[in-house]
């Protein structure tokens, strides 16, 4: 799940766990490779967005 992208909350509920930290303290670890994803997805979000200026307008989104 969480190598999927889930977020904390997602995976504390689907673990059963009684509070977020606990699934912190246990898996906190793994969610560094999601910060890889977000920076890929802030970066191509970002691209979009600089690609406006050339023509695209509101419109294009």
């Amino acid at each position: 799940m969480i190598a999927a992208g889930r977020d904390v909350v997602t995976v504390q509920r689907a673990l059963e766990h009684a509070q977020p930290s606990i699934t912190l303290n246990v898996y906190s670890h793994l969610w560094s490779s999601a910060e890889g994803k977000t920076r890929g997805a802030t970066a191509g979000f970002m691209a979009e967005i600089a690609g406006l200026g050339e023509g695209g307008g509101v419109g294009a989104i």
